[in-house]
């Protein structure tokens, strides 16, 4: 099969949590194909295109548009923030919002024009206005909430522990199921992911200002050794990786796929010096940079929606990270607003 340079294959890559493991091979293709066709693009013009005209399972493409379970809104979405980053990343963005955009004519239709007068027959508020009404189906209804706070091999200040587990107490008080469970990701395995795209990336941005004398006394010696490694990174390896993060991926989707909600610390260290890229200590154990995102870098390489609120704990912050499955925002704002209105 025919495959995009691999600088697009992040772009690819960020429409992986709208699809289970088995339909995303599938749509993947289908992506590709869409991409590289000419003219019509019906599913056998994909897979001519990209080399399957001999497919005999054809119909499992198919499935993937009429059978399978995603959200076209949601993709919509994903690829209206891929074109914002890209032709528009300093905004102003304007949107002309139209209540339907469908066709107007038929003998059963009576108003005979291409499209609805704007705001006749609005059933919903238009965009850029969240509606803050509860909805029926998420008011008040009883979340089963995951919780883990630590890792083996990761120091945790016991402020931090104190705090987690004040915050799981006000989940409880709030009528929601919390269960201890076993950490969703494997600390080392996430930290080793994560070094190897970001070193990838890290050499991207530093080959654009290569030109610039002296650029390497302008960067700290982590930053020139990333760099370093990203350079020599060969192809085969970088595409290895993506495939990585695709298995995770969906990994971790799997393993969240139970849960309303998981709960965790948003970092096991307290508050450090803005100067210090990181805390040195942790609970008084030596720490590295990772330690400290030990929480957030697999949710971010996972593509997870995710929000942080204060814990109720004096002195220095320490912030709750309430983690959710796919298209699941809405439901964790409302849990986030129920939590702060608890303990304010």
């Amino acid at each position: 099969m025919l495959r995009l340079p691999f600088r697009f294959a992040a772009v690819i890559l960020t429409f992986v949590p709208l699809f289970s493991h088995r339909s995303w091979r599938q749509a993947e293709v289908l992506l590709i194909g869409a991409i590289l066709a000419l003219g019509k693009r019906a599913v056998s013009s994909i897979l001519r295109i990209v080399g399957l005209q001999r497919e005999r399972r054809f119909g499992n493409y198919h499935r993937v548009l009429n059978r399978a379970a995603w959200s076209p809104r949601a993709a919509s979405r994903l690829l209206l923030g891929l074109l914002i980053e890209a032709f528009a990343p300093d905004g102003p963005v304007v949107l002309g919002i139209h209540d339907t955009i469908e066709r107007r004519r038929g003998t059963r239709i009576g108003t005979n024009r291409p499209y609805r007068p704007l705001g006749r027959g609005l059933s919903r508020p238009l965009l850029g206005h969240r509606d803050t009404r509860a909805r029926p189906a998420e008011a008040g209804r009883r979340l089963r909430i995951g919780a883990f706070g630590a890792f083996e091999s990761i120091p945790v200040e016991p402020k931090v522990t104190a705090a987690f587990a004040a915050s799981c107490a006000v989940l409880r008080d709030l009528g929601h199921d919390v269960e201890e469970i076993e950490p969703l990701w494997d600390a080392e395995e996430v930290g080793a992911l994560f070094g190897a795209l970001a070193s990838v990336g890290v050499a991207r941005v530093v080959a654009g200002i290569a030109g610039i004398a002296g650029w390497q006394e302008r960067v700290t010696p982590a930053i020139r050794q990333q760099a370093e490694a990203g350079a020599s990174k060969m192809a085969a390896e970088y595409v290895t990786d993506l495939d990585r993060l695709t298995a995770f991926r969906f990994a971790l989707q799997d393993a969240i796929a139970g849960f309303d909600a998981v709960a965790t610390p948003s970092s096991p260290a307290l508050p450090w010096p803005r100067t210090d890229p990181y805390p040195k200590t942790i609970a008084g154990r030596e720490a590295v940079p990772r330690d400290a995102v030990v929480f957030t870098t697999a949710v971010n390489l996972a593509g997870l929606p995710a929000i942080v609120v204060p814990a109720p704990v004096t002195g220095l912050p320490v912030g709750l990270q309430l983690i959710g499955p796919i298209q699941s925002e809405e439901r964790l704002i409302d849990l986030a607003a129920e939590f702060e209105a608890a303990r304010p």
